[in-house]
């Protein structure tokens, strides 16, 4: 659910922090700077997007097959190559 500026009720979106106590202030609060796209307004909110508990997961698990596949042959090594 996007978030509308408390002044015009326009569409806003995130602000870029200013400076190192932006980032503190970010960091200690867990709100977000947002901008207004229609009336310029800027403040703090919230972030209501989803966020993760640490590194996103970007690729899918392997499956057994897949695994076995990345495992070295056992009857190729490196001692029988000419």
């Amino acid at each position: 659910m996007p978030l509308a500026c408390p002044l015009c009720n326009g569409a806003v979106h995130h602000s870029r922090t200013r400076s190192w106590l932006e980032r503190l202030r970010r960091r200690m609060t867990g709100r977000v700077p947002f901008r207004c796209r229609t009336c310029g307004w800027r403040g703090w909110c919230h972030d209501p997007t989803p966020r993760g508990g640490g590194l996103r997961e970007v690729h899918r698990a392997l499956t057994d097959a897949e695994l076995d596949g990345l495992e070295p042959d056992p009857t190729d090594s490196e001692g029988d190559r000419p």
